[in-house]
């Protein structure tokens, strides 16, 4: 058990926490009822967490690495059968740059990409190789996939007016 331990102690995850702080929080009430709320709650909360001193950079995550799994069922457009699960996290633009992880191809999430810009995804590279395993992985980009709305989901999770997201980039895989 030692030896297991100390095996996993030398394991490189694909992500860099040291330094690193983090809190929960859970806002709740009316004041956050709807996806632009919460979106404006977080965005003043990351600008002003960016300005204190000590601070390099601020970032939001629903999950993290290792944290307890969220795993929603995904389909790709033009199939009728659900693909399997995936972890899915909500993340602000600066989180790869934070928690120091590569982007392989394309890049992060910017401040363009809003509740109200087309909706897209990152996918990791196990992910792409296991659903498009005869395709180049340049070629993964474009492709569409549906997270959101398979399941009752609550009203400000949902953007059931546009639920395909659209596979965008991809990041470094990080070990489990």
């Amino acid at each position: 058990m030692l030896r297991t331990f100390i095996n996993l102690y030398g394991v490189n995850p694909g992500f860099e926490a040291r330094n690193v702080l983090t809190f929960e929080i859970s806002p709740r009430g009316k004041s956050y009822d709807t996806v632009e709320k919460l979106s404006s709650f977080y965005h003043r909360g990351l600008e002003r967490f960016s300005t204190l001193p000590g601070v390099e950079t601020a970032a939001l995550t629903n999950k993290l690495p290792l944290d307890a799994q969220f795993n929603l069922p995904f389909k790709l457009m033009g199939q009728t059968k659900l693909g399997g699960a995936v972890q899915y996290r909500v993340i602000s633009p600066e989180y790869f740059r934070v928690m120091k992880m590569n982007i392989l191809r394309g890049r992060a999430f910017g401040e363009s990409d809003t509740v109200n810009s087309e909706p897209v995804v990152i996918v990791n590279e196990t992910f792409a190789r296991r659903i498009f395993p005869d395709v180049d992985l340049d070629s993964v980009a474009g492709a569409y996939v549906i997270v959101r709305d398979i399941f009752h989901l609550p009203h400000w999770f949902r953007q059931s007016e546009r639920p395909w997201e659209r596979i965008q980039r991809e990041y470094v895989h990080f070990r489990l």
